[in-house]
């Protein structure tokens, strides 16, 4: 009887052992999944970081092309003021400079 008492014992335990292993196996396949999901969802975040990096950027840059735009629109618009406004003074100036030259005066001498 002590000896079908302890091949009962051993087969408990070889039993025991078997859930063990197989809980181990469980809690590891667990684990793995679990790493593989927060590499995963790492990846997916990274990207989605960068994605949104390459959005900001590409923003900044249509809103610096947009003022560069608005800059030489306005300084196109002061140069053509300034030519106006010098044209008047152009011709006057060609004509100082040409009565200089040529000694031509509409001014009579006193």
């Amino acid at each position: 009887m002590a000896e079908g008492e302890i091949e009962r014992i051993k087969q408990a335990e070889a039993e025991a052992l078997d859930r063990i292993r197989e809980a181990r196996e469980r809690a590891q396949a667990t684990l793995d999944r679990a790493r593989e999901e927060a590499g995963a969802i790492r990846r997916r975040r990274q990207e989605e970081s960068r994605a949104e990096v390459r959005r900001v950027i590409e923003g900044s840059r249509r809103a610096a092309e947009a003022q560069a735009d608005r800059m030489r629109r306005e300084a196109e618009e002061q140069a053509t003021a300034i030519r106006r406004a010098a044209e008047p003074r152009f011709q006057q100036a060609l004509a100082h400079v040409l009565q200089r030259v040529t000694g031509d005066s509409d001014v009579p001498p006193r």
